[in-house]
């Protein structure tokens, strides 16, 4: 008889790892960290990914215009894009430079990206 009384405690333990291992799973298939994180995306002007691009962070716009106290930096990988993790809650304003060999190109975020604590963000910037 107790070994019936214990079977719905078993059945509900069960479920609560099964729920918690499908919340897990959904945050590995979406990218997510659970962290304050922000995903920069280039493009050139043909809307091609550009990968080899320099993304640097700021926490001013006159920092970034400057080029003086950066914050961090990446560089894209092969679909044009660059992911800084665990980032302090702040709004950062982005610079992004590429050399192709012939010229220069840059783009930049002038409106600034708030970064808030435990969320995703993303921003697209087109080389001029």
């Amino acid at each position: 008889m107790n070994k019936l009384r214990l079977l719905p405690v078993l059945l509900f333990a069960l479920l609560v790892v099964l729920v918690t291992s499908c919340k897990k799973e959904d945050d590995k298939l979406n990218g997510g960290t659970g962290n304050t994180d922000l995903q920069v995306y280039v493009f050139n002007a043909n809307s091609t990914p550009t990968s080899g691009a320099i993304v640097s962070l700021y926490t001013s716009q006159a920092d970034r215009d400057a080029g003086t106290s950066l914050v961090n930096s990446g560089v894209t990988g092969q679909k044009g894009f660059v992911y800084f993790s665990d980032l302090p809650t702040f709004t950062y304003y982005v610079s992004v430079s590429y050399n192709n060999g012939a010229t220069i190109k840059t783009g930049k975020s002038d409106t600034g990206v708030p970064i808030k604590e435990k969320e995703q963000s993303a921003l697209t910037v087109v080389l001029e």
